[in-house]
This record gives structure tokens, C-alpha cells and sequence, in this order.
């Protein structure tokens, strides 16, 4: 999947709404998570979505600030489908989040919502979900039942040349 539509239709229109609310509550200093909950699309991997949430939020205006500068945090996780990951024995639920600036206060928030959030799971349904720290092997997770896809080529042999 190409970075453009994640850019455009999550992105973007999460850095929108966050403006927005910041408006509203009259808050303009307040932080901005964009949540991104998966239901596992098979075209598309763990991996895949955190590289290219982290290639769009890197960007910077030309001006140097950041662009999408209401979104100060992503977490990204999937509730309903299971996933492998080599080296975690069984189906697993995983939950990745991360600031935007490393230290960003917003990280031991960050790290209390996934506590909570992997205790309830966890009690709610009798699932594993995997707490996953620093250089967490994100590349390894697979959606389960789901095969790791290849670039496909396309020939338009009609047109002779």
C-alpha cells in the first residue's frame, strides 16, 4: 500500500481533527494521540503501517516545523485479529506507541494506557498480548493466517511497440 492514502486519509484528517478539538476545548497546548486501531488487513502488515506512520510523521514544512503538528504520539494496536511473531509462542495481540520526540512527556502516559489496556484485554478475552519495548522485533509480526506479500508486476502486453 502506498504511504500517499495512509498520508490522506489517516494522517491528515486525524491532524485535522485534533486541530479541531483543540479548538473547541479551547486547549491549543494540549498533546494529540492518533489512535490507529488495525483489524488486520492482510495487504497491509504490522510492520508496514509503523514504517509508513513514521516516514509521514517525520515530515517537516518547509519552514522546518513539523507537519501534522497536532499529532504528538501514535499508538497503534489490533484488538480483534491474532497475529504471529517468531520467537512468541501462540496467537498474540500486540500495541505499539511511541511520542514523536523521544522525551516527550508523554511517554509514561503512554506506557500506563498500555498497561491497562493489555490487563483488560487480557482478562476481558483469556488472549496474550505482547508489550513490546525499544526495538521491538515489529518486522517479524504477521496477521495470522496472512503471508508476507511481494511486489506485483503488471504487463500491459496489448500495446506493441
Amino acid at each position: 500500500m502506498p504511504a500517499q492514502p495512509v498520508q490522506d486519509h489517516v494522517v491528515a484528517t486525524a491532524n485535522r481533527q485534533l486541530a479541531e478539538t483543540k479548538k473547541l476545548l479551547r486547549a491549543p497546548k494540549a498533546k494529540g494521540i492518533l489512535w490507529l486501531a488495525s483489524d488486520g488487513n492482510l495487504d497491509l502488515q504490522p510492520h508496514d503501517v509503523w514504517f509508513l506512520l513514521s516516514a509521514i510523521l517525520r515530515k517537516n514544512k518547509s519552514d522546518g516545523t513539523k507537519q501534522y503538528s497536532n499529532i504528538d504520539a501514535v499508538i497503534y494496536f489490533h484488538p480483534r485479529v491474532p497475529a504471529t511473531m517468531t520467537g512468541v509462542p501462540g496467537p498474540v495481540f500486540f500495541w505499539f506507541g511511541e511520542p514523536r520526540d523521544a522525551e516527550s512527556p508523554l511517554r509514561e502516559f503512554i506506557d500506563a494506557l498500555r498497561t491497562s489496556w493489555i490487563s483488560y484485554f487480557a482478562a476481558a478475552t483469556g488472549l496474550n498480548v505482547v508489550q513490546l519495548e525499544g526495538d521491538a522485533p515489529i518486522g517479524s509480526a504477521r496477521f495470522a493466517g496472512s503471508v508476507p506479500s511481494l511486489p506485483s508486476v503488471s504487463l500491459d502486453l496489448s500495446k506493441k511497440s
